[in-house]
């Protein structure tokens, strides 16, 4: 299933309420990327950089990330037996705030830490606070996953790996593109029975490519597009 982060869509916000109801199906929210985000960053095409950054969603480039002491105990993984307790919150690298190549670079990363954070919790302020209200997968994203741990379910999700391949700045509007490698870990999406929603869990991929593009204003980067190349 080397693609399945392409099959998700609004199958996520289907996939609450079928929780609610009791276990059900759904595609893929392990990966929460839904097949219109390709069509959101098709047009992201940018110029080499002349290096690469590879980066982990356990912590971005240049970020810090709180401490699971600082959020009230020691992180404990999902599993079958319930959802993650004390995720670490990232924290917006500062670098993200500078209107520069490594700016968008680090932000691009924060945003896959982000966007992990929310499937481990169901919380969606990192992930906003990273993206333009115009992103249409990472709207897909804010709204379904909330819904998901509200309906007492919760997912496993493993760490995802990120490489900037390429990025470039077009400075006339202040806007940024970049071509990223992501490998996300297998996924598994739990009911409040516990019991794993197999159509919703994933076997993971390697190196898919992305695209990406960013906005710079109210003094740092924003994600306005994010999808499957």
């Amino acid at each position: 299933m080397g693609r399945q982060a392409a099959r998700v869509g609004a199958g996520l916000a289907l996939l609450a309420v079928t929780l609610t109801a009791c276990g059900g199906d759904a595609d893929d929210p392990a990966t929460g990327t839904p097949a219109s985000a390709q069509s959101a960053s098709a047009e992201a095409s940018p110029e080499p950089s002349g290096s690469k950054d590879a980066v982990s969603s356990e912590g971005a480039s240049g970020s810090s990330t709180a401490s699971p002491e600082a959020s009230g105990g020691s992180f404990v993984p999902a599993s079958s037996e319930g959802p993650a307790q004390n995720v670490p919150v990232p924290e917006m690298p500062a670098a993200a705030k500078e209107q520069t190549q490594e700016g968008l670079e680090a932000a691009l990363e924060y945003w896959w830490a982000a966007e992990r954070y929310l499937k481990l919790t169901g919380d969606p302020e990192p992930l906003r606070a990273i993206s333009t209200e115009d992103c249409t997968l990472c709207k897909e994203l804010i709204e379904s996953w909330p819904a998901i741990y509200t309906a007492n379910g919760w997912a496993d999700v493993g760490e995802t790996e990120v490489e900037v391949a390429f990025s470039s700045l077009d400075n006339s509007d202040l806007g940024g593109r970049a071509i990223l490698l992501v490998s996300e870990a297998p996924g598994e999406v739990y009911p409040s029975d516990g019991s794993q929603v197999e159509s919703a869990s994933g076997d993971g991929s390697e190196d898919v490519g992305w695209g990406a593009g960013a906005r710079y204003f109210d003094g740092r980067w924003q994600i306005e597009a994010m999808g499957v190349q």
